[in-house]
């Protein structure tokens, strides 16, 4: 799913309106609605307005299917995976 569909779905999922959303996060309904339809890219402030305004982390909104990247610790790892990951 793209970052846009995530966007949607959270919206919809608190049964809000493109023109409630727009509003909280100090968009115009017509700008918001092609961030929605992929006509627009998202910004990183309008990211952090989103988090804020639905209570989520910006992993959920960009990740939303739960594919959010695992923390790897590299001091555990041998020199040659140290390598591969860096």
């Amino acid at each position: 799913m793209s970052l846009a569909d995530n966007i949607k779905r959270l919206r919809e999922n608190k049964g809000l309106q493109q023109k409630q959303v727009a509003i909280e996060v100090g968009l115009g309904i017509s700008h918001y609605n092609k961030i929605e339809n992929r006509q627009r890219e998202a910004s990183v402030e309008l990211l952090d307005k989103l988090v804020k305004l639905y209570d989520v982390s910006i992993d959920a909104i960009v990740h939303m299917e739960g594919e959010v990247p695992k923390e790897i610790v590299i001091e555990d790892k041998t020199t040659s995976e140290q390598m591969r990951l860096i």
